[in-house]
């Protein structure tokens, strides 16, 4: 019913996918398509069988354009998704590692994801990551026209330049056609650039000019629990990235973390267990807590897959590990000085904005369970 609702709309609609950055993303190209007048975009991350439906339920004859946010879990979901939204331009942020429970490998995501780039009609635009070797495999696949985005020579629309702001944002020079366009973002982390260049290339997809991507790019600002920077107790900084979590977004986070420390502060990482890998899971936490040992100077990890972190992260008395919020914080809190920035991140399953909650002295949403 859905679909049949999206057909009565001649507007143009986008859909984004891919394994990480598709909120962040869609919020971006949603602030662009808002420069013309009301945009529909889903809302929080309603992006599955259920979600998007109700979503192109809510188009309205004043809306000027749609960006559908598509998510799955298996092979197929994308597939039926793309032909309900009937999107004139697809974009994939990225294929990484994600729900390996149900896809198996990476070339698994990658097939799943790339269901969208094959559900395109040829009329429309496959928007391509061409730094992501899967991706383009994926939309080699596809009759839609392209439109290519990325760091590497030859993009359509190039991420040329980041500059940081540190905790204030940073400036993303984007090329397109042989003119660069300075987009002053109110979001960290290299990641977030590209999720703008890819937010950019989306959007010209749809007929907007690089002036609307600029002017709604710098209008947006980051979604509730991905990546944002509260002011914690103490003159402590905390950063909420409590939305998800598997291992790249992880190493984002954890690198995005290092550019927000400020001169006699300390990186400090809080990292809950990462849900939904598979056989790999093991192995994936042991990495991360060698990750985490190379961009923090203090670690707590939470769960009970999170202790192989613990291991191999081998810091001694700068890092513990807990299955409980409470001995957590009672471990934390006095460990913790004036300067230090504090990354709190795992998958939703694990709640981690209770902690966010205690370093900051807000409430813990949905009361004090």
């Amino acid at each position: 019913l859905g679909a049949l609702h999206r057909r009565r709309f001649q507007i143009p609609v986008a859909a984004v996918g891919g394994s990480n950055g598709k909120t962040t993303t869609k919020e971006m190209v949603g602030a662009i398509l808002a420069t013309r007048g009301p945009a529909l975009k889903t809302e929080g991350n309603f992006n599955n069988e259920v979600g998007v439906p109700l979503t192109l339920f809510r188009l309205e004859p004043s809306h000027v354009a749609a960006v559908i946010e598509v998510g799955m879990n298996q092979p197929g979901e994308i597939e039926r998704l793309t032909r309900k939204v009937q999107p004139d331009a697809g974009v994939i942020t990225v294929v990484q590692p994600e729900h390996l429970e149900g896809l198996g490998s990476l070339e698994g995501v990658a097939e799943a994801e790339g269901e969208m780039f094959r559900e395109l009609l040829p009329q429309a635009t496959a928007v391509v990551n061409v730094d992501d070797a899967l991706i383009v495999r994926q939309a080699a696949r596809s009759g839609a026209k392209h439109l290519t985005f990325g760091r590497a020579e030859g993009a359509d629309v190039r991420l040329t330049a980041i500059h940081t702001l540190g905790r204030d944002g940073m400036v993303a020079t984007v090329r397109y056609q042989g003119k660069d366009w300075p987009v002053r973002l109110h979001f960290v982390g290299p990641h977030n650039a590209q999720n703008a260049t890819a937010a950019f290339a989306t959007a010209l997809a749809l007929g907007y000019s690089p002036e609307e991507c600029v002017r709604g790019l710098e209008s947006a600002r980051p979604y509730a629990r991905r990546l944002n920077i509260v002011d914690g107790r103490n003159g402590v900084t905390v950063v909420d990235d409590c939305y998800n979590a598997n291992p790249a977004s992880m190493e984002a986070a954890l690198v995005t973390l290092g550019t927000l420390v400020p001169e006699g502060g300390r990186a400090v990482a809080v990292l809950g267990d990462m849900l939904e890998l598979g056989s790999g899971e093991a192995e994936e936490h042991a990495r991360l807590g060698a990750l985490v040992a190379r961009h923090a100077k203090l670690v707590a990890f939470f769960g009970p897959r999170s202790s192989g972190g613990l291991r191999s992260a081998d810091m001694k008395d700068s890092a513990a590990h807990f299955t409980e919020v409470e001995p957590l914080v009672a471990w934390l809190t006095p460990r913790l000085s004036p300067g230090d920035v504090v990354l709190v991140k795992a998958s939703r399953g694990m709640r981690l904005e209770r902690v966010v909650a205690a370093l900051t002295g807000a409430s813990p949403p949905g009361g004090s369970h």
